[in-house]
């Protein structure tokens, strides 16, 4: 009987020595945002859909616009296999920046904003100028956000980000 649990826990420790080691971090801040542009003669803003806003250890904030168009402010961990799947897209180099995307009113503009190991990257884009390899990212981060079980937060500030949003896209807008 000693021999069968010896046997056993040398499978395991050997199986747990030769475990891969999990990504638990990211290189960098991560962000998705998905917003409208309300372009009009007389003012030019956006209407956001979502904001989510991914720290380096994997813990999420959201804002989320419910059906009334209120805000909820929310917070939770996205999981150490999707830290995985956005290190993996973070490292991909060939993923082009692509800025193809109208700036009149209606269109739902969606952004991604990260670091990488040689700085800051952005891509934004419109259904229909998403790259395939944006789809399966974007796929996890909508699927995070419409997860249930989100843990309710307080109202925190990105207005600076927003104006950041707002002061790229004016440039060279329809009037």
């Amino acid at each position: 009987m000693n021999k069968i649990f010896f046997f056993m826990a040398a499978v395991v420790l050997f199986s747990c020595n030769n475990e891969t080691k999990q990504q638990t971090e990211l290189p960098g801040e991560f962000k998705y945002t998905s917003y409208h542009l309300n372009n009009s003669r007389d003012s030019f803003g956006l209407s956001l859909n979502h904001y989510l806003q991914i720290a380096k250890d994997g813990n999420y904030r959201l804002l989320l616009r419910n059906d009334n168009g209120q805000a909820g402010y929310y917070y939770g961990f996205i999981g150490f296999e999707n830290i995985a799947v956005l290190d993996d897209f973070i490292a991909d180099s060939s993923i082009l920046v692509t800025d193809t995307v109208s700036k009149t009113s209606g269109e739902t503009i969606f952004r991604l904003d990260y670091t990488t190991g040689k700085g800051e990257k952005e891509i934004k884009f419109s259904s229909a100028t998403e790259p395939e390899r944006v789809k399966t990212v974007r796929a996890i981060l909508d699927s995070i956000i419409a997860s249930p079980g989100k843990k309710q937060s307080s109202h925190f500030n990105i207005d600076g980000y927003l104006k950041k949003i707002i002061a790229e896209d004016s440039v060279g807008s329809k009037e």
